[in-house]
């Protein structure tokens, strides 16, 4: 089965047609792991089919449909494949960042330990 369109015994994942075009994007089911983007312009979810949402790779042509494309979802936390970072199982176990207010006043309290030296 491919997991990008779901199929049974048509092709292997790594040759999904979706991988590539998807003619009639909003009529079709991907699998876990995949979102649809616009096959142009890279926006999650695409367009929708009112006049004016058009990709504007179209110059907003008004009688051109958007096409897809499937991508796989990259975790840029756990860097593991099927899901965003934003659905990562590990989010919450990372520590929070400093904000910048307390790293200025970690380098404030560092600078204060150094001495100047005589030329």
């Amino acid at each position: 089965m491919c997991d990008v369109c779901l199929k049974d015994k048509e092709h292997w994942t790594d040759e999904c047609p979706y991988l590539v075009r998807i003619p009639n994007p909003m009529e079709v089911t991907l699998g876990k792991g995949y979102e649809l983007v616009c096959a142009h312009c890279n926006v999650k979810g695409g367009h929708s089919d009112i006049v004016g949402t058009q990709c504007n790779w179209w110059g907003g042509n008004p009688n051109r449909r958007w096409e897809g494309r499937a991508i796989i979802k990259v975790c840029g936390i756990c860097e593991g494949v099927l899901h965003w970072s934003a659905e990562c199982p590990n989010k919450d176990s990372l520590p929070k960042p400093k904000s910048l207010l307390e790293c200025a006043a970690e380098y404030r309290s560092w600078l204060a330990t150094k001495k100047c030296q005589a030329a």
